[in-house]
């Protein structure tokens, strides 16, 4: 019998069947019979790459569990994506404190206001500044709110100043205490001789915070430059 004289659903259906014999053995002999009394050369093609398709889809559904088993374990082995299954409200609190506390420095320095931004600090503060990352020798180190004042006064050399920040990250928290990092891309504009230049600077800001009398403040913030840039405004 030739394949144009089968209907479309009875071809599918002899071709599944003796594709799934093949597979399992047993009755493969008695379909193969029925098979060559049925189908062509041509047909016998079409029923392999029927197979050959089922085999692909079966492989494509083992890989996805797989890549699905890696992807759980890569997410688990990631320390800075946190699950919060439930959060207090006092930590809660205490994470939008902190926010806070990080934005209301970038402020402080594009506003000029050198005493709000000192202000953010314990009185024993520790302050270091890295100008190189990739150096470990710290450019300035200080060890008191009172010695951040030069350094908060030294942004009055810019006609503006624009302290953008991006992701912020807690790493640990407790009732009191707290680290984290937060980036920033600090823009310094000066304006000399009618000239207007831009200083770029890639900032990353290693901090520990502390809770007193109920305020969060900063008992350490270590400031690296990834890098800077240079250019020329219109």
């Amino acid at each position: 019998m030739h394949v144009g004289a089968l209907t479309h659903i009875a071809l599918v259906g002899l071709a599944r069947l003796w594709t799934g014999g093949r597979a399992g053995g047993g009755e493969s002999g008695a379909l193969r019979i029925i098979a060559d009394t049925v189908f062509s050369e041509k047909t016998y093609a079409i029923v392999d790459e029927l197979d050959i398709i089922a085999k692909a889809k079966e492989r494509d559904k083992e890989t996805q569990i797989k890549v699905n088993e890696l992807s759980t374990h890569c997410i688990s082995e990631v320390p800075l994506m946190g699950k919060h299954l439930t959060i207090s409200p006092s930590e809660a609190a205490d994470r939008l404190a902190i926010r806070e506390l990080v934005e209301a420095y970038a402020h402080c320095a594009d506003r000029r206001d050198a005493k709000g931004q000192m202000a953010l600090f314990t009185a024993d503060t520790h302050f270091v500044v890295y100008m190189n990352a990739k150096d470990p020798k710290p450019s300035q180190e200080l060890h008191s709110r009172e010695a951040l004042a030069p350094v908060f006064a030294e942004l009055n050399q810019y006609d503006a100043t624009t302290h953008l920040l991006g992701q912020r990250t807690i790493f640990t928290l407790t009732n009191d205490k707290g680290t984290g990092e937060a980036y920033c891309l600090a823009h310094h504009v000066t304006v000399k001789g009618g000239n207007r230049r831009l200083m770029l600077a890639s900032l990353r800001y290693l901090d520990t915070f502390v809770k007193i009398d109920g305020t969060w403040l900063f008992a350490e913030r270590v400031l690296y430059v990834d890098w800077l840039e240079e250019r020329a405004l219109s």
